[in-house]
This record gives C-alpha cells, sequence and structure tokens, in this order.
C-alpha cells in the first residue's frame, strides 16, 4: 500500500495549512498544499515546506488535486461550502483528527468557547489543575496546535486532561465532520455571549444538546440555549451561579476558570490555592520564574517586531537581557532597535528574520548581542551570563522574539516551554 495522500486546502502560517502540512510530512505522507495567493503573497514559509517535501501549489485550486489526495484537511477559513470540497474522498480538519484519536479515550475533555476570555480562562483552569498533581494538555488558538498535540498523542503522552480553546468555526467544522463520532465533552465553558447568533447557539446544536455533560454559559444565555437546543433548562449552569463562592483573592478575570474548576468538582481549597498561584497566559509575559535576583518572562507570542517594544516597557526599570529573533525575512526590525539599544544585553535566536533583517540592524546601530542560536538553552545560558550576581537588585530574562518559531521550534508554544524549562534548568544548579 503506498503513502497517504494529503492535500491541506488554504495556507494561513500563523495556525492553520503550514503547521498541518509539516505534521503530515513528518508522518511519511505524501502531502500537497493549496491556495488561491499567489507565491510572493504566500511568503517564505514556501520555502520551508518544500524543503520538507511539502508541494505547495498556488494560484487558486485544481479539480485534479482534490481527486488524488486520500484526505483534504481544511482549516477554519475555508467554508465546508466550497464547491471544490465536493471532489474530496474525505474532508478533516485539525481538531476532528484529534477528537477522533482513540487515545483520548480515557481523557477528560474540558471545551471552552466564546467571543472572549477563553485563553486565560484555558491556563488558568491548567495551572490549577496541574497544581494538584494532574497532567494536562491544552491546544487552541494560542496554544499548542491540535496537530501538536496529536503528535504527543502520537508519542505516548496522554494527558487525564485535555483542554481544548475552539472559536466557533473551530467546532462546528469539528462537529460536522465527525456526526455522532464527536467525543463526549466533560464540561463545554460559553465565556461570552457571540454577535453571531448562528455561532453561540444553533451552530453548536449537537455538542449542545448530547455531548456536553456539564455546559456552562453567560446567565443572558441560559435561556436562549435551552429553547434553541431542546435540552433543560435546569442542565445548563451559569459562570454568575459557579462564582457566587468565589473568594474575593481571586480576580474576577478569572471567575471563568472558577466555573469550570467547581464543574469539576475541584476542592474549594485547592480552586482558590491555585487560581491564586496563576501568574499568567503562558507564552504572554507569563512570569515562569521568580527569585532573589532574577525575573524570567515567558513573551513567546511576541511573532511581531512591534510587540517587542511594549513587552520590554512592562520591565524597563529592571536591567533586561533580552533574547529575540526567529524567522520572517519580510518583517522590519526597526521598531525593535530602540528598545534593544536599552538592554543590559541581547541575545539572538537564530533565523532568516535574525540573519537577513535583526542582526544587520544590529551591527548598524552598535549594538552588541550573541549569537545567533538554535537552541534555546544556549541562548538563555548566554542572557544568564551577563547577569551580575549578588549585586543586590532584580533583573529580567525576556523571552520576547518579534518572529515566528517554525524554521527550529514546532510553534511558539515550543519556544516557550523550552525557555522556561531552561530557565529553570539553570537556576536550579
Amino acid at each position: 500500500m503506498g503513502r497517504e495522500k494529503i492535500l491541506i486546502l488554504g495556507y494561513e502560517q500563523r495556525e492553520g495549512g503550514l503547521k498541518n502540512a509539516l505534521y503530515y510530512a513528518s508522518m511519511g505522507c505524501d502531502v500537497r498544499l493549496t491556495d488561491l495567493k499567489d507565491l510572493k503573497s504566500l511568503g517564505e514559509g514556501v520555502e520551508f515546506l518544500r524543503s520538507h517535501g511539502v508541494e505547495v501549489i498556488s494560484d487558486g485550486y485544481r479539480k485534479e488535486d482534490f481527486e488524488w489526495a486520500d484526505k483534504v484537511v481544511k482549516t477554519a477559513a475555508i467554508d465546508m461550502s466550497n464547491e471544490y470540497l465536493k471532489y474530496a474522498k474525505k474532508i478533516v480538519s485539525s481538531f476532528s483528527e484529534l477528537l477522533s484519536s482513540p487515545q483520548i479515550k480515557e481523557t477528560k475533555l474540558i471545551f471552552i468557547t466564546g467571543l472572549k476570555g477563553k485563553t486565560t480562562a484555558a491556563s488558568a483552569i491548567s495551572h490549577t489543575l496541574k497544581s494538584i498533581g494532574k497532567t494536562v494538555h491544552t491546544c487552541g488558538n494560542l496554544g499548542r496546535s491540535a496537530y501538536a498535540e496529536l503528535a504527543l498523542l502520537n508519542k505516548g503522552d496522554i494527558p487525564q486532561y485535555l483542554i481544548c480553546e475552539f472559536s466557533a468555526r473551530q467546532l462546528r467544522d469539528a462537529m460536522f465532520i465527525l456526526g455522532d463520532s464527536f467525543p463526549q465533552v466533560n464540561v463545554l465553558l460559553i465565556t461570552s455571549s457571540n454577535q453571531d447568533a448562528d455561532d453561540t447557539v444553533d451552530g453548536k446544536r449537537e455538542v449542545y444538546a448530547d455531548k456536553a455533560s456539564k455546559l456552562i454559559c453567560p446567565q443572558e444565555m441560559k435561556k436562549p440555549l435551552s429553547v434553541a437546543t431542546g435540552r433543560k433548562i435546569s442542565s445548563i449552569s451559569t459562570i454568575e451561579r459557579f462564582s457566587s463562592s468565589m473568594s474575593k483573592e481571586i480576580p474576577e478575570s478569572l471567575r471563568n476558570a472558577y466555573a469550570v474548576l467547581s464543574a469539576l468538582n475541584i476542592p474549594f481549597a485547592k480552586r482558590v490555592a491555585g487560581l491564586k498561584s496563576f501568574r499568567g497566559v503562558p507564552n504572554q509575559s507569563e512570569i515562569v520564574l521568580m527569585d532573589g535576583e532574577v525575573i524570567a518572562v515567558n513573551d513567546s507570542s511576541a511573532t511581531i517586531p512591534e510587540s517587542v517594544g511594549f513587552a520590554f516597557s512592562q520591565f524597563s526599570s529592571f536591567p533586561v537581557h533580552i533574547i529575540c529573533g526567529g524567522t520572517g525575512r519580510t518583517l522590519d526590525a526597526s521598531s525593535m532597535v530602540e528598545p534593544l539599544s536599552r538592554c543590559a544585553s541581547v541575545s539572538v535566536l537564530d533565523g532568516s528574520f535574525s540573519r537577513k533583517v535583526l542582526i544587520p540592524a544590529l551591527e548598524k546601530s552598535s549594538i552588541s548581542f550573541g549569537g545567533p542560536f538554535e537552541k534555546m538553552e544556549e541562548a538563555v545560558s548566554d542572557a544568564f551570563k551577563t547577569i551580575v550576581p549578588n549585586d543586590g537588585k532584580q533583573e529580567v530574562i525576556l523571552l520576547s522574539p518579534g518572529a515566528m518559531a517554525y524554521e527550529f521550534f514546532t510553534d511558539e508554544f515550543e519556544r516557550g516551554e523550552l525557555f522556561s524549562q531552561a530557565c529553570i534548568k539553570i537556576e536550579n544548579k
């Protein structure tokens, strides 16, 4: 039997087609990626995909590619009504592939959707569950991709809890594709009302009515959901009811997380302790280490140069040792130069942006730097070497790349995890 033929429909560099294509290429499949844009518009990721054996087809879809494929992988931006999908033998999405994996059969599923507050809720729930000794994975829009999670499952890394952060369209696509095979969900949280009624009610009718053991939503959505889905109103819980017992020591921004932890029957004292110790969303100015001398901050989600100055400004009263750079030769480094000139040290991660854009900008402005480093642990070690020990003041190690991650890391999530691990390892020596 020949290798499986995979057609990736839609490029979407950040969270879509590029990562999907790389996953299937790593599994030994024959992979094509097709997009309506021309090659120039798709950018340098095309070159990277080709180096991994992916055939990239630009300037429109071709019927023969859909007929060639054993499986067509659509991204959330592609509507199910797309006329070319009628030629597909099988249609999947990243989340339909993940949720159909037999490896999560015993895993408790927490799904989070809504217009705002999803990432904070997912991160705080994960942190609290981990604080009481549970194994937890998170995946979704601002974290590990569904295919990255599937790769972990394939390696035998199977968690007790899986938290999935969905957009309305991602959830709807997975439900449409899986149908009756859509798995039972332990808790489904809707963080806020969506202005699109189809997305908040009718678009998720099946999971609301049949597949969520516990459904939590804002008070104003309770009755509309009951009417639309036929689910008994008494079986729908509200964020307001659960959070009424929340300790005043916990920020109001964490009430969504508190509601889910309550629905999971996590003891009150452990809920409070876990949420009180939550230091922020991973990869978004997340403090991963704080002792007498060093504060380590993971801002790996900073994937554009303009975000570096903002991250630096949050800690500019401290000596800042920044780790930056990565992928994206079309990015403009000019907005980074001024904040980098005020850093105590600069350590550069390798990548097309670093070599073609950032390093020339640093050299032009006479800003000294270490690197470029392919491995995160080397960059972290370089940053730690410049800290003045026992001088009585705290210094900050800040990962704020200002660039994409995919040349040397699976994604921004892995880049941030490796930074956190390296900082803790060095500090514990």
